[in-house]
């Protein structure tokens, strides 16, 4: 599972970038994908390749690595809501003074997400 770290955050990052842009039915599709890849794959690895806990943990991985690509893809392809080329100026509705990050913004940031952060670092645990 430690292998699959990168995914699960890859997966928490797209599943609250999509919170962002109020479109979590992406996050269903993909959370409902993951979790089949998984259904289907831990028993398999499990029991007929006689792999035990360690198929459970490969089919955990797999299922995460597939469920990120899943979500990296559809990111790539909403260009309309994540700006991947910062300074892009096609991009409508952005301006170099929207960009700019002011101190009472990340004071409400951090004052609203602190309990995230927590349960963030008992993911690593």
């Amino acid at each position: 599972r430690v292998l699959a770290l990168p995914a699960v955050f890859v997966l928490l990052v797209c599943i609250g970038a999509h919170r962002g842009i109020r479109n979590t039915r992406v996050s269903f599709y993909v959370s409902v994908m993951t979790a089949t890849i998984n259904l289907v794959l831990a028993p398999i690895l499990m029991f007929p390749m006689k792999m035990g806990i360690l198929g459970a943990a490969l089919a955990t991985g797999i299922a995460q690595t597939i469920g990120a690509g899943m979500f990296l893809n559809v990111i790539m392809k909403q260009t309309e809501y994540f700006e991947f080329f910062p300074g892009d100026t096609k991009t409508p509705g952005i301006s170099k003074q929207d960009s700019k990050i002011h101190r009472q913004d990340v004071k409400d940031f951090v004052k609203t997400s602190w309990s995230l952060l927590i349960r963030q670092i008992s993911n690593l645990l």
